[in-house]
């Protein structure tokens, strides 16, 4: 790809020599170019799941290593008690508190693109 092209700047070769209209319909391009945009997304909410991480981590290491223990290493809410020498309804409420924290960081780093906050009145 060109740098500093956008990704619509991509076309097909044509290997025949022949002179040919611009083509506005090509299915293998579209679907070349919807592949590649839904790469970038998913890249980008990879992005700023770590940045949220980050953030929360900075702020307040413990809730980070909840977090961590509870979605990335699949520990289960006994199993972390125990660590803790917290109670199961303890650990539970903790790591409700850190998957809003979580939230909170994450609409922050994203500029509010990624919004997991549930709002109830």
């Amino acid at each position: 790809m060109a740098v500093g092209k956008p990704v619509t700047y991509i076309q097909a070769t044509a290997y025949d020599g022949m002179p040919k209209s611009p083509s506005f319909g090509n299915q293998a391009e579209e679907k070349i170019i919807d592949r590649l945009d839904e790469v970038w997304e998913v890249q980008r909410a990879i992005d700023y799941t770590r940045d949220a991480f980050k953030l929360v981590q900075s702020y307040n290491p413990e809730v980070g290593q909840l977090l961590y223990d509870s979605y990335i290493r699949h520990k289960s809410r006994e199993h972390i008690a125990i660590e803790m020498g917290y109670s199961k309804r303890s650990v539970e409420t903790q790591i409700s508190n850190a998957c809003c924290q979580f939230a909170g960081c994450l609409a922050n780093v994203s500029n509010g693109e990624m919004d997991l906050r549930v709002w109830q009145k």
